[in-house]
């Protein structure tokens, strides 16, 4: 056996060890969840009592943190309050509003939402913050969960990310 087919078969196993590790790398980075959507939801809270009656209203931030991978594409978030066997539902504003065109400026028509295009996308790194309140009973604490689904970049399937939050009650 000369010298060059010592190398040859040296060079097809170092291809060989190459390409498994290549494919090992790829199965494992599929099995550890690579293609899911990376998104995370954050709820925060202020309480603040009524003037005009035995309820607080509760002011709730939903932060949306897209993560460096794709972009997603929102389509529901809600707000449910959970308070002495009660719930209430709030859904959040993501739609993509409408707009008109006048004098060459697009201006956006808060009064309808957009037909043609109307879920809201999250590029790669971006963050977007949506507000909502609710009115609660004083004096008792409340659980309030958000819950957001949406579609990765070129996907069909359906990912859904939640965050909740405890409000207690003020002192009187």
């Amino acid at each position: 056996m000369t010298q060059n087919d010592i190398s040859e078969i040296v060079k097809n196993y170092a291809q060989v060890v190459a390409w498994a590790a290549g494919a090992t790398y790829f199965i494992m980075k599929i099995i550890q969840g690579y293609w899911i959507v990376d998104m995370s939801v954050k709820v925060s809270l202020t309480r603040q009592h009524s003037d005009l009656s035995d309820e607080d209203y509760i002011g709730a931030s939903v932060e949306l943190v897209k993560g460096e991978i794709s972009s997603v594409q929102l389509h529901d978030a809600t707000l449910v309050v959970r308070q002495a066997g009660r719930d209430q539902k709030v859904t959040l504003p993501i739609q993509r509003f409408s707009f008109r065109t006048a004098n060459g400026l697009r201006k956006i028509n808060f009064d309808k939402f957009s037909s043609s295009v109307p879920t809201l996308n999250l590029a790669a790194g971006e963050t977007a913050t949506i507000g909502a309140w609710v009115k609660v009973n004083r004096g008792q604490p409340c659980v309030i969960e958000a819950v957001v689904i949406g579609t990765g970049f070129s996907s069909h399937k359906v990912g859904q990310w939640r965050a909740s939050a405890v409000s207690l009650p003020l002192a009187q």
